[in-house]
């Protein structure tokens, strides 16, 4: 019963760190919005420039 718990927590603590990462990126992505609006860009550019932004930077997190 103690190892089931234990396992439980762990899930709860990655589902947790998943969210936190998801919010992380959500961040990033407005943020990368907004900065490439001010350098000019038109809005479906911008978007389109802050996800790859995005994909290239979950790209190069270190694997767990």
């Amino acid at each position: 019963m103690h190892n089931h718990r234990q396992q439980a927590s762990a899930q709860r603590e990655e589902g947790r760190a998943e969210l936190t990462q998801q919010v992380s990126l959500n961040l990033l992505f407005s943020d990368n919005v907004r900065r490439f609006r001010a350098q000019g860009w038109p809005q479906a550019r911008a978007e389109q420039l802050a996800r790859e932004a995005e994909r290239l930077y979950v790209a190069n997190l270190p694997q767990a």
